[in-house]
């Protein structure tokens, strides 16, 4: 187990004892891998926002039933995975994703412009967790058992999702307007 996992699991626990600076704490060690998390289901910074705020609203609201001898980075990310699907599914966003302002693009914390726009473009033939996955693999570099457990898969679940979204951006490689 990692430092920063162990750190994770240590300030949950202290949440669970009522130690209420903990969540300060969680906050600063987790938000990164959420927002990565995240950004694979949005596009709009707001609306990833909104998730994280979401996520640890419901941390704080759940937290005993937190099991301590379970990793929590995963139990953090379940929770952000089940929000972000629900507010898919209750604003049908996934049709309107489309289309991402010039302002949005510039916000981003991407270090590439063409893995921004590659993201925009794979979009219509990856799901979001295939996204999430690619950005956690290939931008994190999180290896694909770490993958698995902070998003609740299994490590073959994990590659398969990640495997099938490679072979769907590959089918598209050779269209004439994926690069337009």
């Amino acid at each position: 187990m990692g430092q920063h996992t162990r750190e994770v699991d240590e300030c949950l626990s202290k949440l669970k004892d009522n130690d209420h600076d903990a969540m300060e704490l969680l906050i600063s060690k987790t938000h990164r891998l959420l927002y990565m998390i995240l950004r694979g289901f949005f596009h709009h910074d707001q609306d990833i926002a909104d998730a994280m705020q979401e996520t640890y609203i419901r941390v704080y609201q759940n937290i005993n039933k937190y099991k301590a001898h379970h990793s929590g980075m995963a139990w953090i990310s379940k929770i952000a995975k089940n929000i972000a699907v629900d507010i898919l599914r209750k604003r049908k966003y996934e049709q309107n994703q489309d289309d991402i302002s010039k302002s949005e693009i510039a916000s981003l914390n991407h270090d590439s412009m063409q893995f921004e726009d590659l993201l925009h473009q794979i979009h219509p033939f990856t799901s979001s967790l295939q996204r999430s996955i690619i950005i956690m693999h290939l931008v994190e570099g999180y290896t694909f058992v770490e993958i698995g457990t902070l998003l609740n898969l299994s490590t073959s679940n994990t590659k398969y999702h990640y495997q099938k979204a490679m072979e769907n951006i590959r089918k598209h490689l050779d269209k004439e307007d994926f690069y337009d």
